[in-house]
């Protein structure tokens, strides 16, 4: 993983570490659920940029592969990921 996105993923990971924590601490202290809800959907979204970033970049390493490869076995087990990773994202709508 690139630096830059290294350090950006793991800020995000340690935001929605802190809102979990403090989701956990509502929920402890029976804080309204609207409010509890409210900081899950900022813990929702957090892990989803999270998720989005990490996803492009290993979709970046798959097409850098498939592009610079002299092997075909590499090149498939490159496509082959690419084509899990739409898989997986298509039915998790």
């Amino acid at each position: 993983m690139q630096s830059d996105i290294y350090s950006s993923v793991i800020a995000r990971l340690s935001s929605a570490e802190g809102h979990l924590r403090a989701v956990n601490g509502m929920v402890e202290s029976q804080i309204p659920s609207r409010i509890v809800l409210h900081q899950l959907r900022a813990v929702q979204g957090a892990l989803k940029a999270v998720s989005k970033m990490i996803h492009g970049e290993y979709i970046e390493e798959c097409l850098r592969i498939l592009v610079t490869s002299d092997s075909p076995e590499e090149s498939q087990q490159a496509l082959d990921s690419l084509l899990e990773l739409y898989n997986w994202s298509v039915s998790q709508k």
